[in-house]
């Protein structure tokens, strides 16, 4: 079973006991956190819930770390004049090992994939 969340303007593929990186989520070490925007949840039976039902999941997570990612460094540089400027950040990450809730909805879709595997079809109400 996995589920897709947007968080901070990304959207992450997760599964129960994954541990994922996430930035702009505001909390402490230990605190647990729900995830609102849920777009697609896969159940173990090959079913697939889009849209309103996948909404309904509740993904929480608990923040396991948090810490600053490596540092980027931006570089300007003109030639001929000794002109050099290094600066840089490093984004403020927070670690968590998620869990999914509640995922029992009313209409799911049956996955069928193509016989080249390109991508899934998705047929309604199985």
């Amino acid at each position: 079973m996995y589920a897709v969340i947007q968080t901070g303007g990304k959207q992450y593929r997760v599964a129960p006991g994954d541990t994922i990186r996430i930035e702009r989520v505001s909390g402490d070490v230990g605190e647990k956190v729900t995830f609102g925007s849920v777009l697609a949840v896969h159940t173990d039976e090959k079913k697939v819930m889009l849209g309103s039902d996948a909404s309904k999941v509740t993904v929480t997570g608990k923040i396991v770390s948090q810490g600053r990612a490596k540092k980027l460094t931006v570089l300007k540089f003109k030639k001929g004049n000794q002109y050099k400027i290094s600066r840089g950040t490093g984004r403020i990450l927070r670690r968590f090992r998620l869990t999914i809730l509640n995922c029992k909805a009313a209409k799911t879709h049956t996955c069928k994939r193509r016989k080249d595997g390109a991508h899934a079809k998705f047929l309604s109400k199985s």
